[in-house]
């Protein structure tokens, strides 16, 4: 009897041990919640909320055109006289502005710049794409290059692109890129300086640094397969070895009867990779960002910050409409 109550008792008193062990944890689990959510709630009242919605008008966008001045362009040249508007169909409301540069190697950005505050825009357009057609050459790569840099006769000339811009070069010609790195590729009239870049792979490489997010695109209007221009022919895209076609976001045929339709479907693809800005008031502390399209979280990886402005991976498609809530802690003065 005695051994069993000395048992009982054991047993009362593990068990009371239990329950005051158990009491204590939940006890400390609620003072710690408790904590927690003091934390949780001061931290939810530092955040800054801004709602954004995408508006296109903000953005920056450089176009530059790439015409080929040779004596067989002039028809082609003219049938982009009146194709500004259908340029514009899907970016009248971004901020653009275009230049112009031929394909010779004597040849300079145009001086006028097109902006859409230029007066009587369109017409001034169509003076400037009819940029003349001379005995030149094809230098498509090294055209856009310096058209991008606005190098002239050796010399840097002031800036016309713009460092946060968006880049479109549209590329118009009737023949491949003359190479003269690579003679056996496409015919070579002429030769350029040592050290001047010439093969797409260059130009792709150089915008990839220019614009590290890959915003900047290629386009052309270009001859497939070649044509014969007085008693002489001239190679096409189709037949060289260097696969240059593959570098080109988007293109056309040089011998199609207008333009309006392949110029439409550039605008539309420029639209679909503009980039989206978004200015805060302030500039958040490093890790504390966090933003939603229409209620779904983005994730970081798709998002910049720059000092006070976030910027949208261009793999984001943003339309009129979508609401963007932006939430962050400030940073501190």
């Amino acid at each position: 009897m005695q051994i069993i109550a000395i048992i009982s008792c054991a047993w009362i008193v593990v068990g009371c041990s239990k329950a005051e062990f158990h009491d204590n944890k939940e006890s400390s689990r609620v003072e710690s919640s408790a904590e927690s959510s003091d934390q949780i709630s001061k931290e939810t009242t530092d955040l800054v909320e801004e709602t954004f919605s995408p508006q296109k008008k903000y953005t920056q966008l450089d176009i530059l055109l790439v015409i080929d001045d040779s004596s067989s362009m002039r028809d082609e040249q003219a049938k982009l006289q009146d194709n500004l508007p259908h340029l514009l169909v899907a970016i009248s409301n971004s901020d653009w502005q275009i230049a112009v540069i031929g394909t010779s190697y004597s040849r300079c950005v145009q001086e006028k710049i097109i902006t859409k505050d230029t007066p009587n825009y369109q017409s001034e357009y169509a003076q400037v794409v009819n940029i003349g057609a001379v005995w030149g050459n094809e230098f498509h790569v090294n055209a856009t290059i310096r058209g991008l840099q606005n190098r002239c006769e050796g010399e840097t000339r002031q800036p016309w692109l713009r460092s946060e811009s968006d880049i479109a070069i549209l590329i118009v010609t009737d023949q491949c890129n003359e190479c003269p790195t690579s003679p056996t590729v496409c015919r070579v009239d002429g030769t350029l300086p040592a050290g001047e870049p010439c093969l797409f792979s260059e130009l792709q490489a150089y915008l990839d640094e220019l614009r590290p997010q890959g915003n900047a695109r290629i386009y052309g209007i270009v001859d497939y397969d070649g044509h014969w221009y007085q008693g002489r022919f001239y190679q096409g895209w189709d037949l060289q070895d260097l696969n240059d076609l593959d570098y080109l976001d988007l293109h056309g045929s040089i011998e199609a009867d207008n333009y309006d339709t392949i110029i439409e479907k550039i605008s539309q693809d420029i639209s679909s990779t503009l980039t989206n800005r978004f200015q805060l008031k302030s500039i958040p502390e490093k890790g504390s960002l966090s933003v939603m399209i229409n209620g779904e979280i983005i994730s970081d990886s798709q998002i910049q910050v720059e000092d006070q402005t976030v910027v949208f991976d261009q793999g984001i498609s943003l339309k009129a409409g979508d609401k963007i809530v932006v939430k962050y802690k400030p940073a501190s003065t």
